[in-house]
Protein backbone atom coordinates (compact mmCIF):
# COMPACT_ATOMS: atom_id res chain seq x y z
CA UNK A 1 0.00 0.00 0.00
CA UNK A 2 1.41 3.40 -0.97
CA UNK A 3 2.19 5.99 1.69
CA UNK A 4 -0.39 8.41 0.32
CA UNK A 5 -3.17 5.79 0.45
CA UNK A 6 -2.14 4.80 3.99
CA UNK A 7 -2.34 8.43 5.11
CA UNK A 8 -5.80 8.67 3.54
CA UNK A 9 -6.99 5.58 5.43
CA UNK A 10 -5.61 6.81 8.75
CA UNK A 11 -7.29 10.18 8.23
CA UNK A 12 -10.63 8.43 7.62
CA UNK A 13 -10.36 6.14 10.65
CA UNK A 14 -8.44 8.15 13.24
CA UNK A 15 -9.33 11.65 12.01
CA UNK A 16 -5.70 12.56 11.31
CA UNK A 17 -2.45 11.30 9.79
CA UNK A 18 -1.25 9.86 13.14
CA UNK A 19 -2.64 6.36 13.87
CA UNK A 20 -3.75 6.00 17.47
CA UNK A 21 -5.52 3.31 19.45
CA UNK A 22 -6.93 5.10 22.49
CA UNK A 23 -8.33 3.68 25.72
CA UNK A 24 -11.90 4.31 24.62
CA UNK A 25 -11.34 2.48 21.32
CA UNK A 26 -9.81 -0.48 23.16
CA UNK A 27 -12.75 -0.69 25.57
CA UNK A 28 -15.30 -0.75 22.75
CA UNK A 29 -13.30 -3.33 20.78
CA UNK A 30 -12.84 -5.55 23.85
CA UNK A 31 -16.54 -5.46 24.73
CA UNK A 32 -17.72 -6.37 21.24
CA UNK A 33 -15.00 -8.98 20.79
CA UNK A 34 -15.89 -10.69 24.08
CA UNK A 35 -19.59 -10.84 23.19
CA UNK A 36 -18.90 -12.21 19.73
CA UNK A 37 -16.44 -14.74 21.14
CA UNK A 38 -19.03 -16.10 23.58
CA UNK A 39 -21.64 -16.46 20.84
CA UNK A 40 -19.11 -18.10 18.52
CA UNK A 41 -18.00 -20.57 21.17
CA UNK A 42 -21.60 -21.55 21.89
CA UNK A 43 -22.35 -22.14 18.22
CA UNK A 44 -19.13 -24.09 17.68
CA UNK A 45 -19.83 -26.33 20.67
CA UNK A 46 -23.45 -27.03 19.72
CA UNK A 47 -23.15 -29.46 16.80
CA UNK A 48 -20.43 -31.74 18.26
CA UNK A 49 -22.29 -31.96 21.56
CA UNK A 50 -25.51 -33.05 19.86
CA UNK A 51 -23.61 -35.73 17.95
CA UNK A 52 -22.05 -36.95 21.20
CA UNK A 53 -25.48 -37.22 22.83
CA UNK A 54 -26.95 -39.15 19.89
CA UNK A 55 -23.92 -41.46 19.58
CA UNK A 56 -23.87 -42.23 23.30
CA UNK A 57 -27.57 -43.03 23.46
CA UNK A 58 -27.40 -45.14 20.29
CA UNK A 59 -24.47 -47.12 21.67
CA UNK A 60 -26.26 -47.82 24.95
CA UNK A 61 -29.45 -48.80 23.12
CA UNK A 62 -27.54 -51.04 20.73
CA UNK A 63 -26.12 -53.13 23.60
CA UNK A 64 -29.62 -53.78 24.96
CA UNK A 65 -31.03 -54.41 21.50
CA UNK A 66 -28.32 -56.89 20.53
CA UNK A 67 -28.73 -58.79 23.79
CA UNK A 68 -32.47 -58.87 23.15
CA UNK A 69 -31.86 -60.12 19.60
CA UNK A 70 -29.76 -63.01 20.93
CA UNK A 71 -32.53 -63.91 23.39
CA UNK A 72 -35.18 -63.74 20.65
CA UNK A 73 -33.05 -65.97 18.43
CA UNK A 74 -33.33 -68.63 21.12
CA UNK A 75 -36.95 -67.93 22.07
CA UNK A 76 -39.08 -65.59 19.90
CA UNK A 77 -41.88 -65.74 22.47
CA UNK A 78 -39.85 -63.45 24.75
CA UNK A 79 -40.67 -60.45 22.51
CA UNK A 80 -43.50 -58.94 24.64
CA UNK A 81 -41.50 -59.21 27.83
CA UNK A 82 -38.32 -57.80 26.30
CA UNK A 83 -40.30 -54.92 24.73
CA UNK A 84 -41.48 -53.88 28.17
CA UNK A 85 -38.02 -54.27 29.71
CA UNK A 86 -36.07 -52.22 27.15
CA UNK A 87 -39.04 -49.91 26.40
CA UNK A 88 -38.83 -50.51 22.65
CA UNK A 89 -40.92 -51.87 19.79
CA UNK A 90 -39.87 -55.33 18.56
CA UNK A 91 -40.74 -56.67 15.09
CA UNK A 92 -39.78 -60.22 14.04
CA UNK A 93 -39.64 -61.12 10.33
CA UNK A 94 -39.24 -64.45 8.55
CA UNK A 95 -36.71 -65.14 5.84
CA UNK A 96 -39.03 -63.64 3.22
CA UNK A 97 -39.36 -60.34 5.10
CA UNK A 98 -42.88 -61.02 6.31
CA UNK A 99 -43.69 -59.85 9.82
CA UNK A 100 -44.47 -62.80 12.05
CA UNK A 101 -44.55 -61.14 15.48
CA UNK A 102 -44.69 -57.69 17.00
CA UNK A 103 -44.48 -56.40 20.57
CA UNK A 104 -45.01 -52.92 21.99
CA UNK A 105 -43.54 -51.30 25.09
CA UNK A 106 -45.74 -50.58 28.09
CA UNK A 107 -47.80 -47.41 27.94
CA UNK A 108 -46.20 -44.56 29.90
CA UNK A 109 -47.77 -43.68 33.22
CA UNK A 110 -49.46 -40.32 33.48
CA UNK A 111 -48.40 -38.34 36.51
CA UNK A 112 -51.15 -37.09 38.74
CA UNK A 113 -51.74 -33.34 38.42
CA UNK A 114 -50.30 -31.21 41.21
CA UNK A 115 -49.76 -27.57 41.96
CA UNK A 116 -46.45 -26.33 40.54
CA UNK A 117 -44.15 -24.13 42.54
CA UNK A 118 -42.39 -21.01 41.23
CA UNK A 119 -39.28 -22.92 40.18
CA UNK A 120 -41.29 -25.42 38.12
CA UNK A 121 -43.23 -22.59 36.50
CA UNK A 122 -39.97 -20.82 35.60
CA UNK A 123 -38.53 -24.02 34.14
CA UNK A 124 -41.71 -24.67 32.17
CA UNK A 125 -41.67 -21.13 30.83
CA UNK A 126 -38.03 -21.45 29.83
CA UNK A 127 -38.72 -24.81 28.17
CA UNK A 128 -41.63 -23.34 26.23
CA UNK A 129 -39.46 -20.42 25.12
CA UNK A 130 -36.67 -22.74 24.02
CA UNK A 131 -39.16 -24.94 22.15
CA UNK A 132 -40.54 -21.84 20.39
CA UNK A 133 -37.13 -20.51 19.35
CA UNK A 134 -35.65 -21.84 16.09
CA UNK A 135 -32.51 -23.87 16.72
CA UNK A 136 -30.43 -26.40 14.80
CA UNK A 137 -30.80 -30.09 15.59
CA UNK A 138 -28.58 -33.09 14.92
CA UNK A 139 -28.22 -34.01 11.27
CA UNK A 140 -29.96 -37.43 10.92
CA UNK A 141 -31.29 -39.43 7.98
CA UNK A 142 -35.10 -39.39 7.57
CA UNK A 143 -37.24 -42.29 8.77
CA UNK A 144 -37.77 -44.72 5.86
CA UNK A 145 -41.25 -44.59 4.34
CA UNK A 146 -41.85 -48.34 4.51
CA UNK A 147 -40.81 -48.60 8.16
CA UNK A 148 -38.65 -51.42 9.55
CA UNK A 149 -35.32 -49.67 8.92
CA UNK A 150 -32.36 -51.95 8.17
CA UNK A 151 -34.53 -55.02 7.49
CA UNK A 152 -32.98 -55.80 4.13
CA UNK A 153 -29.43 -55.69 5.53
CA UNK A 154 -30.44 -57.83 8.55
CA UNK A 155 -31.97 -60.52 6.28
CA UNK A 156 -28.64 -60.64 4.45
CA UNK A 157 -26.81 -61.26 7.72
CA UNK A 158 -25.73 -57.72 8.66
CA UNK A 159 -26.40 -55.79 11.86
CA UNK A 160 -27.46 -52.15 11.38
CA UNK A 161 -27.45 -49.49 14.12
CA UNK A 162 -28.93 -46.12 13.09
CA UNK A 163 -30.59 -43.00 14.52
CA UNK A 164 -33.33 -41.45 12.38
CA UNK A 165 -35.20 -38.18 12.27
CA UNK A 166 -38.83 -38.97 13.01
CA UNK A 167 -41.65 -38.08 10.61
CA UNK A 168 -43.35 -34.73 11.15
CA UNK A 169 -46.53 -36.26 12.61
CA UNK A 170 -44.65 -38.47 15.11
CA UNK A 171 -44.79 -37.81 18.83
CA UNK A 172 -41.02 -37.93 19.18
CA UNK A 173 -38.40 -36.25 17.00
CA UNK A 174 -35.69 -38.95 17.04
CA UNK A 175 -35.91 -42.74 16.67
CA UNK A 176 -33.20 -45.32 17.33
CA UNK A 177 -33.25 -48.55 15.34
CA UNK A 178 -31.30 -51.81 15.52
CA UNK A 179 -31.81 -54.48 12.83
CA UNK A 180 -30.11 -57.86 13.45
CA UNK A 181 -30.31 -61.33 11.88
CA UNK A 182 -31.82 -64.36 13.71
CA UNK A 183 -29.64 -67.23 12.47
CA UNK A 184 -31.27 -70.00 14.56
CA UNK A 185 -34.92 -69.36 13.81
CA UNK A 186 -34.23 -67.70 10.47
CA UNK A 187 -35.27 -64.17 9.59
CA UNK A 188 -34.48 -60.91 11.33
CA UNK A 189 -35.56 -58.66 14.16
CA UNK A 190 -35.99 -54.86 14.06
CA UNK A 191 -35.97 -53.11 17.43
CA UNK A 192 -36.92 -49.40 17.49
CA UNK A 193 -37.21 -46.94 20.36
CA UNK A 194 -37.96 -43.27 20.68
CA UNK A 195 -35.15 -40.85 21.41
CA UNK A 196 -36.91 -39.16 24.31
CA UNK A 197 -33.75 -39.28 26.41
CA UNK A 198 -31.83 -37.64 23.60
CA UNK A 199 -34.46 -34.92 23.30
CA UNK A 200 -34.38 -34.35 27.06
CA UNK A 201 -30.58 -34.12 26.99
CA UNK A 202 -30.74 -31.68 24.08
CA UNK A 203 -33.41 -29.62 25.82
CA UNK A 204 -31.22 -29.49 28.92
CA UNK A 205 -28.29 -28.46 26.80
CA UNK A 206 -30.33 -25.73 25.15
CA UNK A 207 -31.61 -24.63 28.55
CA UNK A 208 -28.06 -24.30 29.86
CA UNK A 209 -27.05 -22.48 26.69
CA UNK A 210 -30.04 -20.16 27.02
CA UNK A 211 -29.18 -19.48 30.65
CA UNK A 212 -25.56 -18.77 29.75
CA UNK A 213 -26.68 -16.55 26.89
CA UNK A 214 -29.10 -14.73 29.18
CA UNK A 215 -26.39 -14.10 31.76
CA UNK A 216 -24.01 -13.01 29.01
CA UNK A 217 -26.65 -10.72 27.58
CA UNK A 218 -27.31 -9.15 30.98
CA UNK A 219 -23.59 -8.65 31.54
CA UNK A 220 -23.19 -7.19 28.05
CA UNK A 221 -26.12 -4.84 28.63
CA UNK A 222 -24.72 -3.76 31.99
CA UNK A 223 -21.28 -3.19 30.48
CA UNK A 224 -22.81 -1.34 27.55
CA UNK A 225 -24.81 0.88 29.90
CA UNK A 226 -21.68 1.56 31.93
CA UNK A 227 -19.68 2.27 28.79
CA UNK A 228 -22.43 4.49 27.41
CA UNK A 229 -22.51 6.35 30.71
CA UNK A 230 -18.74 6.73 30.67
CA UNK A 231 -19.08 8.33 27.25
CA UNK A 232 -22.36 10.21 27.64
CA UNK A 233 -21.80 11.76 31.08
CA UNK A 234 -18.64 13.71 30.25
CA UNK A 235 -20.04 14.63 26.85
CA UNK A 236 -23.18 15.95 28.55
CA UNK A 237 -21.05 17.98 30.96
CA UNK A 238 -19.00 19.34 28.08
CA UNK A 239 -22.17 20.22 26.15
CA UNK A 240 -23.65 22.09 29.12
CA UNK A 241 -20.42 23.95 29.70
CA UNK A 242 -20.22 24.87 26.01
CA UNK A 243 -23.82 26.11 26.11
CA UNK A 244 -22.96 28.24 29.14
CA UNK A 245 -19.97 29.70 27.32
CA UNK A 246 -22.13 30.38 24.25
CA UNK A 247 -24.66 32.16 26.48
CA UNK A 248 -21.93 34.37 27.91
CA UNK A 249 -21.82 32.77 31.37
CA UNK A 250 -18.11 32.11 31.41
CA UNK A 251 -17.86 31.51 35.16
CA UNK A 252 -20.76 29.00 35.20
CA UNK A 253 -19.67 27.38 31.98
CA UNK A 254 -16.02 26.64 32.63
CA UNK A 255 -15.08 23.61 30.52
CA UNK A 256 -14.22 20.48 32.60
CA UNK A 257 -10.63 19.33 32.28
CA UNK A 258 -10.79 15.67 31.18
CA UNK A 259 -7.34 15.42 29.62
CA UNK A 260 -6.35 12.76 32.18
CA UNK A 261 -8.69 10.27 30.43
CA UNK A 262 -6.21 10.04 27.53
CA UNK A 263 -8.92 9.26 24.99
CA UNK A 264 -11.08 11.06 22.43
CA UNK A 265 -13.24 12.66 25.13
CA UNK A 266 -10.12 14.00 26.82
CA UNK A 267 -8.99 15.41 23.48
CA UNK A 268 -12.41 17.01 23.02
CA UNK A 269 -12.22 18.53 26.49
CA UNK A 270 -8.78 19.99 25.77
CA UNK A 271 -9.96 21.35 22.42
CA UNK A 272 -13.07 22.92 23.96
CA UNK A 273 -11.02 24.44 26.77
CA UNK A 274 -8.60 25.87 24.24
CA UNK A 275 -11.49 27.18 22.15
CA UNK A 276 -13.18 28.73 25.19
CA UNK A 277 -9.88 30.28 26.24
CA UNK A 278 -9.39 31.64 22.74
CA UNK A 279 -12.90 33.08 22.70
CA UNK A 280 -12.38 34.68 26.10
CA UNK A 281 -9.08 36.13 24.96
CA UNK A 282 -10.71 37.44 21.79
CA UNK A 283 -13.55 39.02 23.80
CA UNK A 284 -11.03 40.65 26.13
CA UNK A 285 -8.94 41.79 23.18
CA UNK A 286 -12.00 43.29 21.50
CA UNK A 287 -12.90 45.09 24.72
CA UNK A 288 -9.37 46.49 25.00
CA UNK A 289 -9.41 47.38 21.32
CA UNK A 290 -12.68 49.26 21.72
CA UNK A 291 -11.24 51.14 24.70
CA UNK A 292 -8.08 51.95 22.73
CA UNK A 293 -10.12 53.17 19.76
CA UNK A 294 -12.22 55.36 22.03
CA UNK A 295 -9.05 56.78 23.59
CA UNK A 296 -7.39 57.40 20.23
CA UNK A 297 -10.45 59.18 18.85
CA UNK A 298 -11.14 61.08 22.05
CA UNK A 299 -7.82 62.97 21.97
CA UNK A 300 -8.25 64.57 18.51
CA UNK A 301 -11.93 65.16 19.23
CA UNK A 302 -11.05 67.01 22.43
CA UNK A 303 -8.42 69.03 20.58
CA UNK A 304 -10.82 69.92 17.77
CA UNK A 305 -13.56 70.81 20.24
CA UNK A 306 -11.25 73.14 22.19
CA UNK A 307 -10.16 74.85 18.97
CA UNK A 308 -13.76 75.32 17.86
CA UNK A 309 -14.73 76.78 21.24
CA UNK A 310 -11.93 79.35 20.90
CA UNK A 311 -12.99 80.43 17.40
CA UNK A 312 -15.72 82.87 18.53
CA UNK A 313 -13.43 85.24 20.41
CA UNK A 314 -10.28 84.72 18.35
CA UNK A 315 -8.64 87.32 16.10
CA UNK A 316 -8.71 86.70 12.33
CA UNK A 317 -5.08 85.59 12.26
CA UNK A 318 -5.62 83.26 15.23
CA UNK A 319 -8.81 81.86 13.67
CA UNK A 320 -6.85 80.48 10.74
CA UNK A 321 -4.48 78.76 13.14
CA UNK A 322 -7.37 77.24 15.08
CA UNK A 323 -9.03 76.03 11.86
CA UNK A 324 -5.73 74.43 10.90
CA UNK A 325 -5.75 72.57 14.21
CA UNK A 326 -9.30 71.37 13.55
CA UNK A 327 -8.37 70.21 10.03
CA UNK A 328 -5.34 68.35 11.38
CA UNK A 329 -7.41 66.67 14.09
CA UNK A 330 -10.09 65.65 11.58
CA UNK A 331 -7.41 64.23 9.27
CA UNK A 332 -5.89 62.41 12.22
CA UNK A 333 -9.27 60.86 13.12
CA UNK A 334 -9.82 59.93 9.49
CA UNK A 335 -6.48 58.11 9.41
CA UNK A 336 -7.33 56.34 12.66
CA UNK A 337 -10.72 55.16 11.37
CA UNK A 338 -9.21 54.06 8.04
CA UNK A 339 -6.42 52.11 9.75
CA UNK A 340 -8.88 50.53 12.18
CA UNK A 341 -11.15 49.44 9.31
CA UNK A 342 -8.18 47.94 7.47
CA UNK A 343 -7.08 46.07 10.59
CA UNK A 344 -10.58 44.63 11.08
CA UNK A 345 -10.80 43.54 7.44
CA UNK A 346 -7.38 41.94 7.74
CA UNK A 347 -8.43 39.93 10.82
CA UNK A 348 -11.54 38.70 8.98
CA UNK A 349 -9.45 37.69 5.97
CA UNK A 350 -6.99 35.81 8.18
CA UNK A 351 -9.83 33.84 9.76
CA UNK A 352 -11.51 32.87 6.47
CA UNK A 353 -8.84 32.37 3.79
CA UNK A 354 -7.08 29.02 3.29
CA UNK A 355 -3.34 28.56 3.67
CA UNK A 356 -1.19 27.77 0.62
CA UNK A 357 2.57 27.42 0.08
CA UNK A 358 4.12 30.92 -0.07
CA UNK A 359 7.68 31.72 -1.19
CA UNK A 360 8.95 34.44 1.15
CA UNK A 361 11.74 35.27 -1.32
CA UNK A 362 9.07 36.35 -3.79
CA UNK A 363 7.57 38.74 -1.22
CA UNK A 364 10.97 40.31 -0.50
CA UNK A 365 12.76 40.58 -3.85
CA UNK A 366 15.35 42.99 -2.43
CA UNK A 367 16.22 40.82 0.56
CA UNK A 368 19.70 39.38 0.95
CA UNK A 369 19.62 35.57 1.22
CA UNK A 370 22.08 34.44 3.89
CA UNK A 371 21.46 30.71 3.37
CA UNK A 372 20.29 28.52 0.48
CA UNK A 373 16.53 28.21 0.02
CA UNK A 374 13.83 27.34 -0.55
CA UNK A 375 12.10 29.81 1.78
CA UNK A 376 8.57 28.40 1.53
CA UNK A 377 6.01 28.62 4.34
CA UNK A 378 2.32 27.76 4.64
CA UNK A 379 0.15 30.86 4.78
CA UNK A 380 -1.70 33.63 2.99
CA UNK A 381 0.37 35.62 0.54
CA UNK A 382 -1.52 38.92 0.91
CA UNK A 383 -1.36 39.24 4.71
CA UNK A 384 2.29 38.11 4.79
CA UNK A 385 3.18 40.72 2.19
CA UNK A 386 1.33 43.31 4.29
CA UNK A 387 3.33 42.33 7.39
CA UNK A 388 6.69 42.73 5.65
CA UNK A 389 5.59 46.00 4.04
CA UNK A 390 4.69 47.35 7.49
CA UNK A 391 8.07 46.32 8.91
CA UNK A 392 10.01 47.90 6.05
CA UNK A 393 7.87 51.06 6.14
CA UNK A 394 8.37 51.35 9.90
CA UNK A 395 12.14 51.02 9.45
CA UNK A 396 12.19 53.64 6.66
CA UNK A 397 10.28 56.05 8.89
CA UNK A 398 13.29 56.12 11.23
CA UNK A 399 16.19 55.67 8.80
CA UNK A 400 16.93 55.91 5.10
CA UNK A 401 19.27 52.92 5.38
CA UNK A 402 17.29 49.68 5.79
CA UNK A 403 18.71 46.17 5.46
CA UNK A 404 16.49 43.10 4.85
CA UNK A 405 18.00 39.62 5.18
CA UNK A 406 16.49 36.19 4.63
CA UNK A 407 17.66 32.79 5.86
CA UNK A 408 16.80 29.33 7.15
CA UNK A 409 17.49 28.38 10.76
CA UNK A 410 16.47 24.83 11.66
CA UNK A 411 12.85 24.37 10.62
CA UNK A 412 12.14 28.10 10.38
CA UNK A 413 12.38 30.79 7.74
CA UNK A 414 13.89 33.89 9.39
CA UNK A 415 13.49 37.45 8.08
CA UNK A 416 15.34 40.37 9.70
CA UNK A 417 14.64 44.05 9.00
CA UNK A 418 17.31 46.39 10.42
CA UNK A 419 17.59 50.19 10.36
CA UNK A 420 20.01 52.87 11.57
CA UNK A 421 17.46 54.95 13.45
CA UNK A 422 17.44 55.89 17.14
CA UNK A 423 16.57 52.35 18.20
CA UNK A 424 13.96 51.14 20.67
CA UNK A 425 13.35 52.77 24.04
CA UNK A 426 14.77 50.59 26.84
CA UNK A 427 12.18 48.20 28.25
CA UNK A 428 9.68 48.86 25.44
CA UNK A 429 10.60 45.87 23.24
CA UNK A 430 7.15 44.29 23.79
CA UNK A 431 5.08 47.44 24.18
CA UNK A 432 5.90 48.56 20.63
CA UNK A 433 3.62 45.78 19.34
CA UNK A 434 0.59 47.07 21.26
CA UNK A 435 -2.19 48.70 19.28
CA UNK A 436 -1.88 52.47 18.92
CA UNK A 437 1.54 52.48 20.57
CA UNK A 438 3.77 55.29 19.31
CA UNK A 439 6.69 57.32 20.65
CA UNK A 440 6.19 59.95 17.97
CA UNK A 441 4.39 63.18 18.43
CA UNK A 442 1.00 63.43 16.75
CA UNK A 443 2.19 66.10 14.37
CA UNK A 444 5.24 64.12 13.25
CA UNK A 445 3.46 62.18 10.54
CA UNK A 446 0.66 59.90 9.53
CA UNK A 447 1.52 56.93 11.73
CA UNK A 448 -1.40 55.46 13.70
CA UNK A 449 0.51 53.02 15.89
CA UNK A 450 -1.21 49.97 14.34
CA UNK A 451 1.53 48.85 11.96
CA UNK A 452 3.57 46.66 14.31
CA UNK A 453 0.42 45.34 16.03
CA UNK A 454 -0.83 44.17 12.62
CA UNK A 455 2.54 42.55 11.93
CA UNK A 456 2.43 40.54 15.17
CA UNK A 457 -1.18 39.41 14.55
CA UNK A 458 -0.38 38.22 11.02
CA UNK A 459 2.74 36.37 12.15
CA UNK A 460 0.88 34.81 15.11
CA UNK A 461 -1.88 33.46 12.86
CA UNK A 462 0.83 31.86 10.69
CA UNK A 463 2.32 30.07 13.71
CA UNK A 464 5.39 32.29 13.92
CA UNK A 465 6.85 35.00 16.11
CA UNK A 466 8.17 38.54 15.73
CA UNK A 467 10.51 40.34 18.11
CA UNK A 468 12.20 43.72 18.22
CA UNK A 469 15.58 44.66 19.68
CA UNK A 470 18.34 47.24 19.38
CA UNK A 471 21.24 46.48 17.07
CA UNK A 472 24.44 45.22 18.67
CA UNK A 473 26.72 46.84 16.04
CA UNK A 474 25.57 50.41 16.53
CA UNK A 475 22.46 52.58 16.63
CA UNK A 476 19.25 51.28 15.16
CA UNK A 477 16.68 48.56 15.65
CA UNK A 478 16.28 45.08 14.18
CA UNK A 479 12.99 43.18 13.86
CA UNK A 480 13.13 39.38 13.50
CA UNK A 481 10.27 37.34 12.02
CA UNK A 482 10.30 33.53 12.35
CA UNK A 483 7.86 31.37 10.39
CA UNK A 484 7.56 27.53 10.25
CA UNK A 485 9.18 26.24 7.07
CA UNK A 486 7.49 23.73 4.78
Amino acid sequence: MSGERWLRLTELYWGGPRPRISGLTLRIIALNAATLALVALGLLALAPYQDVIVSGRLEAFSHLALLSAESLDRDPDLAPRLARIINARIEIFDQNGQQVARAWPAAPRTAAPHARNAGEVAKATLAALIAWLPRPGPVLPPWPEGGSPGLREALSGQTVLTAYAAPKDAEEKIYLAVAAPLPRVGGAVVITAGGAEIEVALEQFWARLAQAFGVTLLVAVALSIGLAGAIARPLRHLARAAEAVAAGRREAGSIPDLAARRDEIGDLSSALRAMAGGLAARVDANARFAADVAHELKNPLASARAALEMLDGAAPAQRETLLGIVRADVARMDRRVTDIARACRLEAALAEAAFVPVDIKGLLPGAQALTPGPFVVSGQEGPLARAFENLVANAHSFSESVQVTLGVEGHEVVVRVADRGPGLPPGREEAIFDRFYSDRRAEDGVHSGLGLAIVREIVRVHGGSVTGANRADGPGAVFTVRLPRL
